[in-house]
């Protein structure tokens, strides 16, 4: 069982937050996951199991006292622990997860934040501002974004807590600190424009005195409340509010409450801040007028709710969670597979790197003509020219590749995400993409392996999924690849050509749905390559008879 740890500094039981939650469904995944916490003591019993392979351990205990059969995993969130990382957990990859923007309240770990980032193998961002931020910073950054714990939040129907049973609807919601980062200029002009609302405020002050919290009939705070207790106090809010200031570090948020609003079905409505507008679910209000508005919109849409829960439901924690898991696995685990997908994405570079920018526009063309979309994912990318293709035309493009000289260009395309993942563990949610696609990369493996890639694209895919690979039909790549195999010259190894994948599709549960013969003129690259004068030999009417180099196929989850 392989170990991942979190450092003393968020006491667990005390405003539930990510690291808690990642390490809760961390453990449902089966690892070891231990939390060190500041705010538990003594050495009786240092070492406690709270949940299913979900420990405690004490602050005054050590690393020794946690039974591991290999180094952990160390997991940061807080920069100035880069102090930590190879004196006390023996550790055997360290993970900077990103959750704020060294700015405002958090200005103080901004010298901090390189030194952590030159000390960490993996880094995730809890943002997409966060994430534009630091891409170029390291080597190995993802973005994971916060997630829904669903199951808590959307629960079953139990009545409101006492102190709001009695209050007049509709109740509108805020939880988590009362803290100067709020707009309460926005909060205070809503309590006045709609006195007979109700505005309930559930949370501890931070950073401010409880003097200085405005006060009016209407606005009631009930103080902290346990996270078991939450869930009630949400359910009764008709809507959720974000009313957030603007500034460097809230830009950069991506706000847990507006998952748990989701959850509970709340209408939410925000300020501007970049991760809620990216959110289908969610009503973006610059003002007190512009939030009362979106909240009378959405009260009592029975549509907006059961989309609202069914959004947060996608965007749960464990889905977080097998995300951090794919990574952590592309990084830990030197299997054999592994280590041949490396050696075949180095393959697939090198043929990257000779093909045209005809057939990257070819294949950026076929997929923007035949499964238009908003968000695309290239998986075995290479150079990623018909990803930069997409990106300009999509909102979200994300390219994975295990070969390094591949990784190193992608994370110079604009406007492209770059990951590396292993093509069947891939690091991101259910259909968190429209479509998934690779071009260049199945050819290469065996038949049961193509369909354990095909079913995880399935998986990350909503819409489409689309594979390229060579077309046995096209007679000068045919040609010019065996000469070249006689010869001794070809270098790309293992690669199979086909007429149909429909039998892979099938078994990856996907339904067929078209297959087409694209970029036509590029298998003369092989023979030209191989049979020097070949377009002479051949006779016209197998020139004219021949497919294109490319077969792509297109089917739907």
């Amino acid at each position: 069982m392989r170990t991942v740890i979190y450092p003393p500094f968020i006491a667990y039981h005390r405003m539930f937050q990510r690291p808690q939650q990642l390490f809760r469904h961390l453990a449902k995944l089966g690892y070891r996951a231990v939390y060190h916490d500041p705010s538990r003591t003594g050495r009786k019993q240092p070492y406690h199991e709270i949940e299913p392979n979900l420990f405690l351990l004490s602050s005054t205990a050590g690393a020794a006292s946690i039974p591991m059969e290999e180094p952990p995993v160390l997991w940061i969130t807080y920069p100035p622990y880069w102090t930590l990382v190879g004196r006390y957990y023996q550790e055997q990859l360290v993970v900077f997860d990103i959750c704020d923007a060294p700015a405002g309240e958090f200005a103080a770990w901004a010298g901090d934040v390189e030194p952590m980032l030159e000390r960490a193998h993996v880094v995730f961002c809890s943002s997409q501002k966060l994430y534009q931020d630091y891409r170029d910073r390291h080597d190995h950054v993802y973005l994971c974004p916060n997630g829904a714990d669903y199951e808590h939040f959307a629960g079953s129907n139990s009545p409101p807590p006492p102190e709001l049973a009695h209050l007049p609807r509709p109740i509108i919601g805020y939880h988590g600190a009362l803290a100067p980062w709020l707009d309460w200029e926005l909060i205070t002009d809503m309590v006045r424009q709609r006195p007979g609302w109700s505005f309930v405020m559930v949370g501890p002050p931070y950073a401010m005195r409880p003097e200085q919290l405005p006060q009016a009939p209407n606005l009631v705070y009930t103080g902290e409340k346990e996270y078991a207790e939450l869930p009630a106090y949400v359910r009764s809010f008709d809507a959720g509010v974000m009313p957030f200031g603007l500034d460097d570090m809230t830009l950069a948020v991506d706000p847990i409450k507006m998952y748990e609003y989701l959850a509970a079905g709340c209408c939410v409505v925000s300020t501007p801040l970049p991760q809620a507008a990216r959110c289908p679910v969610v009503q973006v209000a610059e003002d007190a007028a512009g939030f009362i508005a979106a909240i009378e919109n959405g009260l009592g849409d029975a549509a907006r709710k059961a989309s609202a829960r069914s959004w947060a439901e996608s965007n749960s924690w464990i889905t977080r969670a097998r995300l951090v898991q794919a990574v952590l696995e592309t990084f830990l685990d030197e299997s054999a597979a592994t280590s041949e997908q490396v050696q075949v994405f180095d393959r697939a570079y090198a043929v990257a790197a000779h093909q045209t920018t005809a057939m990257h526009r070819a294949l950026a063309g076929f997929l923007l003509k035949h499964c238009p979309a908003e968000t695309y994912v290239e998986v075995g990318a290479g150079t990623g020219l018909t990803s930069s293709c997409l990106a300009r035309r999509a909102r979200r493009v994300a390219a994975v590749d295990l070969a390094p000289a591949a990784l190193c260009r992608l994370k110079q395309l604009r406007r492209v995400e770059a990951y590396r993942a292993d093509m069947l563990r891939l690091p991101f949610a259910r259909g968190e993409f429209e479509v998934a696609w690779n071009a260049g990369v199945l050819e290469h493996y065996e038949e049961d392996v193509q369909v354990e890639a095909l079913k995880e694209l399935g998986r990350v895919a909503s819409r489409h999924v689309v594979v390229a690979v060579p077309h046995a039909g096209c007679r000068p790549y045919r040609l010019g690849k065996l000469v070249a195999e006689v010869a001794g010259r070809w270098s790309y190894g293992e690669e199979r050509s086909y007429v149909t994948l429909a039998p892979q599709f099938a078994r990856a549960g996907l339904e067929l749905v078209q297959e087409a013969s694209l970029c036509p003129k590029e298998g003369w690259w092989f023979m030209d390559a191989s049979v020097p004068g070949g377009r002479e030999i051949l006779p016209q009417e197998v020139l004219e008879s021949s497919a294109g180099y490319l077969l792509v196929s297109v089917g739907r989850p």
